[in-house]
């Protein structure tokens, strides 16, 4: 018997096996399918063919019962991959640290840090007695740039940093929320950081405290900083840290702040870069 005819043969005794099938060759169909979408597929398309030349009802149900279950695997594999991508964007580990300088019209009127190598500078502007920039960590999501990370930091010429009278009262205000003038200073470090950030979240801080290290020995503040998408909105949720330091002749103001896993991830990290900050006091 010519070869073509034994496979015709074992082609209509596979089409009569799945037209009288039992509940057990049903679901081993609806699991190849689910699990080997492709092949899945195929087996939607043979069982077309076979129920067009049959006229057998059962086929054409097993052909739909094969696509689904195609069509579920696929699904479940977007998802799966999908989970996998944005864990990984979660969980984004940095290393390498490089030093950044923002500089001011006066002389000796700057503020240098440290910041990973991965945030890049998306703003920069310098005018008369301020100088301001945004730097972010983009990654590449479904064709479309996805933000994890910010960095933001202004320097602003102000004589008061030189009024020790001053300089009292807003550390007073500063580290308490139920002083007097709390609301009056604290707005503006909050409308800052809402100002380096997308439109579609909403900023609070909390946690106000004095802040020191071996570069800076007084004169600076530092609050947590919480970010939650508005309620007609739908992203990530944003942590991090707002400083407002007090230098020679200018205050600076300074913003680090990540998606919520991975600043958790990464603490150590954003613990240097707070320590590394370093104004003209």
């Amino acid at each position: 018997m010519p070869p073509n005819e034994d496979s015709n043969i074992l082609i209509g005794k596979f089409g009569k096996e799945v037209a009288a099938a039992k509940p057990r060759t049903w679901a081993l169909i609806v699991l190849i399918s689910f699990v080997i979408s492709p092949l899945g597929i195929v087996l939607a398309l043979f069982f077309v063919f076979r129920a067009i030349k049959s006229h057998q009802r059962q086929l054409y149900l097993m052909a739909l019962a094969a696509l689904l279950a195609a069509i579920a695997g696929l699904g479940a594999l977007y998802g799966i991959r999908s989970l996998l991508y944005n864990r990984k964007l979660d969980h984004y580990t940095y290393s390498a640290l490089e030093d950044y300088k923002l500089s001011g019209n006066l002389k000796n009127a700057a503020i240098t840090f440290k910041k990973p190598a991965e945030f890049k500078v998306y703003y920069q502007n310098y005018k008369a007695g301020s100088s301001v920039a945004g730097l972010s960590h983009n990654l590449d999501k479904d064709g479309q740039k996805k933000a994890i990370g910010y960095i933001a930091v202004s320097g602003l010429v102000n004589t008061e940093t030189q009024d020790s009278a001053y300089l009292k009262k807003l550390s007073t205000a500063l580290t308490s929320p139920e002083a007097t003038d709390y609301q009056k200073f604290s707005q503006p470090i909050k409308d800052f950081a809402a100002n380096y950030l997308p439109d579609n979240f909403d900023v609070n801080l909390a946690n106000p405290r004095a802040f020191t290290s071996s570069n800076i020995v007084k004169n600076a503040w530092l609050f947590d900083l919480s970010v939650q998408s508005k309620a007609s909105q739908k992203a990530t949720p944003l942590k991090g840290s707002v400083i407002l330091v007090s230098g020679k002749n200018s205050f600076y103001y300074f913003m680090l702040t990540s998606i919520d896993y991975n600043w958790q991830t990464n603490k150590a990290i954003w613990q240097q870069i707070l320590n590394s900050l370093k104004p003209d006091q």
